[in-house]
């Protein structure tokens, strides 16, 4: 048995092990990530100990980042008798949703998934074919456990409250915008120089793509990012309407 290291610390696996006996035997785990080994170093990380002997990849991506391959790593030192599957997300919903099927075929009795497709999946609406997949599994018994992601708390949930307001740059007419508190259309946030981000603007109407006869998006909301000296330095503009409800702004802080 390898030895305890920081991932079963962390989560108190290793006083289980120890109190009870438990090591993961008999047990299948599936892995859903970009990739297991595009990067290559599989190999050697199996050598080392770092990874479980005959993970068996079901499908792979020659473009991702391994954390498919990181991910098996934590999981193996949490569960060291237990065996391993790997499947891409791919490059869709989709992909992703066969990546799901092909693990619970596979025979695996748990599934975690390190993935989020914000502009494809709805927060207020299930129904995907991503969605149907997951729910199969489930109902077949199999345990699925999906990413809550690093963003913690940084989030804002709020029903429309609008304000009617002039911003600079923007309009010189008046604009109907969200009311964040004390009657100001700005939200603000902090973007540490050199980082990326993903910002992105969800409400509460049906997606096109779930279902059928759903409407779509029946307002088309856009939204802004605004540096302290008041410049528009990315936007979100147009989602026609009956599409799906959703705006992203990906940003690099070059400043």
């Amino acid at each position: 048995m390898p030895e305890i290291k920081d991932a079963a610390a962390a989560i108190g696996a290793d006083v289980a092990a120890g109190l009870y006996g438990v090591t993961g035997s008999g047990i299948k785990i599936g892995i859903i990530s970009d990739s297991y080994n595009a990067r290559g170093g599989a190999a050697a990380n199996v050598a080392a100990g770092d990874l479980p002997q005959g993970v068996v990849v079901e499908s792979d991506s020659a473009t991702g980042t391994d954390e498919g391959q990181a991910m098996t790593e934590l999981a193996y030192q949490v569960a060291p008798g237990a065996s391993y599957d790997f499947a891409t997300c791919g490059e869709s919903l989709s992909d992703f949703a066969a990546a799901v099927t092909s693990l619970q075929d596979a025979g695996c009795t748990i599934i975690v998934d390190d993935v989020s497709a914000p502009t494809e999946e709805s927060l207020y609406q299930t129904g995907t074919v991503l969605d149907q997949a997951i729910e199969a599994a489930v109902a077949a018994g199999v345990d699925y456990f999906t990413a809550a992601g690093n963003s913690g708390d940084d989030y804002v949930q709020q029903g429309f409250s609008p304000i009617t307001v002039t911003i600079p740059g923007l309009s010189p007419y008046p604009l109907i915008a969200q009311n964040f508190g004390g009657s100001s259309p700005y939200q603000a946030i902090s973007i540490s120089e050199g980082a990326n981000v993903t910002i992105d603007l969800q409400w509460a109407q049906p997606f096109e793509t779930i279902g059928t006869g759903s409407g779509g998006a029946r307002n088309s909301l856009a939204f802004y990012l605004v540096n302290s000296q008041g410049s528009i330095v990315a936007s979100a503009t147009e989602v026609e309407l009956g599409k799906n409800p959703v705006q992203a702004i990906q940003f690099s802080n070059e400043t």
